[in-house]
């Protein structure tokens, strides 16, 4: 059982991730990141190696569909995917007495946008007023982490099923 509710996860995951590609954007790199929320249940659920590995696979095979592939976007979303899922571990981990759901989602959204912006400024912009940017992208990631967080709990309970990994 366990071997068909991961891919489906993943194909959920992929799914949101070409169709939100689809939704108009205010910014040019402003994503809801509505798929985290399904990579935030995965590592609730199935832990660490599998939430990277369906975070991978939803950056891979979704930048595929959007024609997106290998292109700077992709590392950045990629990099930014693997970062936020093992933050978002360790504070599930160590923290979730302290943090709820929404709150680690929101520090995931913040360690997502914080390696993308410094990879921006290491690898293209490479001028420190680039870092003028975080008071918007720290507001954007607790938006979007709100909103993701709030997802992940309704998956919680949509996808009671999924709820033993021995399966």
């Amino acid at each position: 059982m366990f071997k068909t509710k991961l891919p489906l996860l993943a194909g959920i995951a992929i799914g949101i991730y070409a169709i939100e590609t689809l939704i108009p954007k205010p910014l040019p790199w402003l994503r809801l990141g509505l798929s985290n929320a399904v990579i935030l249940f995965v590592l609730v659920v199935y832990g660490l190696k599998y939430g990277l590995l369906v975070s991978i696979l939803r950056t891979m095979v979704g930048s595929l569909l959007t024609g997106m592939f290998l292109n700077p976007f992709f590392f950045f979303g990629l990099s930014g995917g693997i970062v936020s899922t093992c933050v978002m571990w360790v504070f599930y981990v160590i923290g979730k007495r302290v943090f709820s759901l929404v709150g680690i989602s929101i520090i995931g959204a913040l360690a997502h946008n914080m390696i993308q912006l410094f990879l921006a400024y290491l690898i293209y912009i490479k001028r420190a007023e680039v870092f003028y940017l975080l008071p918007v992208f720290i507001l954007l990631s607790v938006i979007t982490g709100i909103i993701t967080g709030v997802s992940t709990i309704y998956l919680k309970k949509v996808f009671k099923f999924a709820l033993t990994p021995s399966n």
